[in-house]
């Protein structure tokens, strides 16, 4: 009979001790291990992001500069309304006989403008959702004579600047404060209602 309780005692005992220490220490040994696993995980995949970083930057670098230049006008990073005007006015002088007024720039109100511009805020204008990319609208009037508003929407056309034309809409200078001796001969005001784009950040 003592012999038999001996061994069942030290059996007991081991099992307690199982529980009561082993046990907790092996599932703390566990959840350090999953969680150094996970760390390294971690460590692969920003590796990975750095490597991949740095590849895209090298093939960015690899552009020529007149090339990355070309790039920032066809989709720029931010709304510089100022910039934006000033390519449409270097447009209309390319196309003689064209000026630009009444120039109006709407923006949404989240719009972020590039450092030291000003944007006029447009609640009509609404950001585009879930796409990579933000759009504003803009309004000018052109005035000039057809052939000369003609060259101008070719020159539009060939910017390297993104710009969708919504509308155009045109009436004749007489209804600008004009006389009917005064108005020069074939001056229209064309009315122009235009999108352009920006990439998000």
């Amino acid at each position: 009979m003592f012999r038999i309780i001996i061994p069942t005692i030290v059996i007991l005992g081991a099992i307690a001790s199982f529980f009561a220490y082993t046990s907790p220490q092996y599932k703390a040994i566990k959840s350090i291990k999953l969680e150094i696993a996970s760390y390294d995980s971690a460590l692969k995949d920003s590796t990975k992001l750095v490597t991949a970083r740095k590849s895209l930057r090298d093939k960015y670098n690899s552009i020529p500069i007149e090339s990355q230049e070309k790039l920032e006008k066809i989709l720029p990073d931010n709304i510089d309304n100022i910039r934006f005007i000033l390519e449409l006015q270097k447009i209309s002088k390319e196309s003689s006989g064209i000026s630009l007024k009444n120039i109006k720039f709407n923006a949404p109100s989240n719009t972020p403008v590039a450092p030291g511009q000003v944007a006029q805020v447009s609640t009509s204008t609404v950001a585009l959702q879930n796409k990579p990319y933000n759009q504003a609208e803009m309004e000018f009037t052109a005035v000039g004579s057809y052939s000369n508003f003609l060259n101008f929407l070719q020159n539009l056309e060939k910017s390297l600047r993104i710009i969708d034309i919504e509308s155009i809409s045109f009436s004749s200078t007489e209804s600008s404060g004009f006389s009917a001796s005064t108005a020069p001969t074939d001056v229209y005001n064309f009315n122009f209602k235009v999108k352009t784009y920006w990439l998000k950040n």
